[in-house]
């Protein structure tokens, strides 16, 4: 390899050129990988993120149910990469993601029910996703579930829950 990384470059076009190819022929997880290596600028010709390629690739891999194009796809349209800024379909694809038991998106959809982002608050519904990112040992959902039991947010009071928690212990 020489001392330019021309060799790394030519590996990721390569790479791209392969996971398009399955992607073309519908394979969820290669149209995820090229969605994320358009997102990264990996083995693009410049180096540099190429977001409504990305955009495309992922609409494809979420629309076959796959939780980690469905996640990506609400951060692109909650960041406006690809498309414009549209929190009510972040949080659709979000949602999407997070029933499919994806524990980052519980978490997120947790955080924009508590926040009201996209939608009404909702203290019940961020508890309930909390909890769902909690017992797959998300640390920053048990934490959250730890202070809203505490606080009587979307439940009642309830210390013991709150201990639990905060312990990080899961279910």
């Amino acid at each position: 390899m020489n001392g330019n990384g021309e060799e790394l470059l030519f590996s990721r076009r390569k790479a791209l050129y392969w996971y398009e190819k399955a992607a073309e022929q519908g394979d969820a997880q290669s149209q995820f990988c090229c969605g994320n290596m358009y997102f990264r600028g990996e083995g693009t010709e410049w180096g540099e993120p190429v977001f409504d390629k990305a955009f495309y690739w992922y609409e494809k891999a979420a629309d076959q149910g796959n939780p980690q194009a469905e996640f990506a796809l609400g951060n692109m349209y909650a960041n406006g990469n690809g498309t414009e800024v549209n929190e009510k379909k972040a949080l659709s694809w979000y949602e999407k993601s997070a029933e499919h038991g994806y524990d980052e998106a519980q978490y997120i959809v947790g955080c924009l029910y508590y926040d009201g982002e996209g939608t009404d608050v909702s203290f019940e519904k961020a508890l309930h996703w909390f909890c769902k990112a909690a017992e797959q040992n998300h640390d920053l959902a048990a934490a959250r579930c730890a202070d809203m039991y505490r606080k009587g947010e979307g439940t009642p009071v309830d210390l013991k829950k709150a201990r639990f928690w905060d312990e990080g212990h899961t279910v």
